[in-house]
């Protein structure tokens, strides 16, 4: 069970990012004219990269995610603990690239790549379990993992004096199976436990799968990764998803609160599911 707590958030840009090396194999997805050259596996197809977003033509239900409007910032800005923090633990964490696409049951599932620093003093724990959605309304009773393991159901928790549900990543590898609709769900792929001080998670190797995209300036970047690793999903019913101004972010929870949370407006650009 979660136990409450609140502490301030601070969402600073880092310069340049967390370093991208170049790393694992996998699929390359790029746009070209703004155009998704792949079909889509978030939801539909012919998707046009704006900014950070994708939009997409859809002729199911969309899944939209609003959040609270952040500070102005861009796809390489870090969250976490304040920067230069002198504290034994620690952090930036940062959404590398994401999608929303329909999971199973009434739910959406929210497909994250992450990347962690450990900018403090002591080992960082960095479990599944560390990372969830922060949910201001939510039906618990609407919630179900994949078959094959269960994940901490949805629980209340205290973030800035405010209370939210926080809904945990399912299990790693567990996914399920879909009748007529292969590839339909996606697993969390999150081989991490500590960190050790200084130490990035998200480390590619060569060669690199890699998507690109046009960042809020109109530039194509290039994201550098390692195909099916350092993803975490989560099962989110769909009457959350649908409610505005409902989603804080990704919140990291230290085993007693929420440390810090990352809010969608920082997260890096929306691309196609099966992309990684």
């Amino acid at each position: 069970m979660l136990i409450a707590g609140a502490v301030a958030i601070v969402v600073a840009l880092i310069g340049g990012g967390f370093a991208l090396l170049s790393g694992g194999g996998g699929p390359s997805f790029t746009a070209t004219g703004g155009q998704v050259t792949s079909g889509d596996g978030c939801i539909g197809s012919g998707n046009v990269l704006q900014g950070s977003t994708v939009d997409c033509s859809r002729t199911t239900p969309p899944a939209r995610p609003t959040v609270t409007t952040p500070a102005p910032t861009t796809a390489d800005a870090g969250c976490g603990t304040i920067e230069g923090n002198p504290a034994r633990t620690a952090f930036r964490m940062r959404v590398v690239m994401w999608c929303a696409p329909i999971a199973v049951r009434g739910q959406y599932q929210y497909k994250l790549k992450v990347s962690v620093r450990n900018t403090g003093r002591a080992k960082l724990d960095i479990r599944r379990e560390r990372f969830v959605l922060l949910w201001r309304v939510l039906d618990p009773s609407r919630w179900s993992p994949p078959s094959g393991g269960e994940p901490a159901p949805p629980a209340r928790v205290r973030y800035a004096e405010r209370e939210y549900w926080a809904i945990s990543a399912n299990l790693d590898g567990v996914g399920e199976d879909v009748p007529d609709r292969p590839g339909a769900t996606f697993a969390t792929h999150w081989g991490y436990s500590w960190l050790d001080p200084g130490e990035l998670s998200l480390r590619p190797r060569r060669p690199a799968a890699k998507v690109s995209y046009l960042d809020r300036d109109g530039q194509l970047r290039t994201i550098r990764f390692n195909f099916h690793e350092d993803d975490l999903v989560f099962y989110v019913p769909a009457g959350a998803v649908d409610r505005d101004r409902n989603f804080l972010g990704l919140g990291y929870y230290d085993g007693r609160r929420i440390v810090a949370v990352c809010p969608q407006g920082a997260w890096g650009p929306r691309v196609p599911a099966n992309a990684f």
